[in-house]
């Protein structure tokens, strides 16, 4: 019997969340792991609770990828995890987009932002695992801002559009699948539990989801990552 693909994942705290499930529905199609592995996060409303380090990632090097910067850097130490991965699957962003409450300034520029993507496309062609991104997901802005005092940042939406223009973009110019878990998740928002809320119904806090919503980005990415990459794929 052939070994199942190995698949690596390199995200934020929002992979994290949804990681789980994800490595769940992959059973029996793919070996899971991710960027430092070692952390699993409880399904339980105890959980959500939102540690510090799902905000304030700890550096290239920790389970929370960062911005594009910390991901490029990440990349650059070559990983042997990376090295032995089948299938990559990626995301950045929604650090980048944040915005300096001093300088109103985000924390990577979309210039930087587009050059580090390049940069990393760099790397990525040169490994034998096949690459797939994943556009960043949704915030709310006035749900984010409700949570303003906790945050030494903010976010708007609109930044998240033009960062994932960019990023995708960048991708599918160098060959790079993408998948638009952004427009999934936009689209969660009628299956809320409040249908008046719209997409506010789907967070915890001020851009984390509900686990019902982690667990369907999951199956989401699972579907297209068995249809498309998958052992038994056509």
């Amino acid at each position: 019997m052939a070994e199942l693909p190995n698949l690596f994942v390199i995200g934020d705290s929002i992979s994290l969340h949804y990681g789980p499930y994800l490595e769940r529905f992959l059973r029996g199609h793919f070996r899971y792991s991710r960027k430092v592995d070692s952390v699993v996060l409880e399904h339980s409303a105890a959980a959500a609770r939102n540690p510090a380090w799902l905000d304030y990632p700890r550096g290239p090097f920790g389970e929370n990828a960062g911005d594009s910067g910390m991901v490029l850097e990440y990349l650059r130490s070559g990983p042997a995890e990376v090295a032995a991965a089948d299938v990559l699957l990626l995301n950045c962003g929604l650090h980048d987009v944040k915005i300096d409450k001093r300088t109103r300034a985000n924390q990577v520029s979309l210039d930087e932002y587009r050059d580090n993507l390049r940069a990393v496309v760099g790397l990525l062609v040169e490994l034998p695992a096949r690459a797939v991104w994943c556009t960043s997901t949704p915030v709310h802005d006035a749900t984010h801002a409700e949570h303003d005092a906790e945050l030494t940042f903010g976010r708007v939406q609109a930044d998240v559009l033009r960062y994932n223009e960019v990023a995708t973009g960048a991708m599918r110019e160098a060959g790079v699948s993408v998948i638009d878990l952004h427009g999934f998740t936009e689209a969660l928002a009628d299956k809320g539990v409040d249908e008046n809320l719209g997409l506010a119904s789907l967070y915890l806090d001020h851009v984390h989801f509900s686990l019902w919503v982690r667990a369907a980005q999951a199956a989401y990415l699972a579907g297209w990552l068995i249809a498309g990459l998958g052992p038994d794929a056509r």
